[in-house]
Parts: C-alpha cells; sequence; structure tokens
C-alpha cells in the first residue's frame, strides 16, 4: 500500500505542471474566472495531498475500520475522474485520478482480507 502514496502525491503534483495553462485560459475566457480556477486548482492539489496523507496514516497506524477509511478516501480521487469524465471528457490526468481510487480500493478489500486471515 505504501507504494500508492508517492504515486498519488505525483499525481497532485502532476496535477499543478496545468495551472497557468488552465489559469490563463479561464481569465482569457472570462476575467473574473481566472482567480476563481486558479483557486480551485490549488485546492484540489491539495485535498489530493491531504486525501494520500490520510491514506498513508490509515495503512501505517492499522485503524481498526481501515477498510472503511480507505473506501471513504478513494471517493476523491474516483469522483475528481467522474468530473472530470462529464465535464471535459477523458483527458490523460483522469486516468491517474481512475488508477489512484482503484489502487486505494484495491488496498481497502485486501486489508480486511489479511486482518480477517490473521484473527
Amino acid at each position: 500500500m505504501p507504494t500508492s502514496v508517492p504515486r498519488w502525491s505525483g499525481t497532485a503534483v502532476w496535477h499543478q505542471t496545468g495551472y497557468t495553462s488552465v489559469t490563463t485560459l479561464a481569465a482569457e475566457a472570462s476575467p473574473p474566472l481566472g482567480p476563481l480556477m486558479a483557486a480551485l486548482w490549488v485546492y484540489f492539489a491539495l485535498a489530493l495531498v491531504l486525501s494520500a496523507a490520510l491514506v498513508l496514516v490509515s495503512a501505517r497506524v492499522g485503524t481498526p475500520n481501515r477498510a472503511v477509511v480507505l473506501t471513504i478516501a478513494a471517493v476523491h480521487p474516483l469522483a475528481g475522474a467522474a468530473l472530470q469524465l462529464v465535464f471535459l471528457g477523458f483527458i490523460p490526468p483522469t486516468a491517474l485520478l481512475l488508477g489512484d481510487g482503484l489502487v486505494i480500493l484495491l488496498a481497502a478489500a485486501l486489508g480486511s482480507r489479511v486482518v480477517s486471515a490473521v484473527r
């Protein structure tokens, strides 16, 4: 599981590489949208990092409801991917978000099996 955390953090870094182009396009389309898009873009990157921290803590500490916590954490990248599909269509970052969400769901499923086998 820990190998997925750097990848997810990498998704946040990859996300930030598009900051300038997205905010420029938004400002050209409608000047009031520039600052709003900038704030939303940075917020989403920070949310990815915070979600990665949640996954890391849950995986390392071994919370009793680890599967539930990881499943809830998987909603974030999967929701981002769904929004991209609906509003933008499939773009390369969509694959990263889908991959991140699926890896976290897999960790949730495997983690609950491992705990059951130990008991």
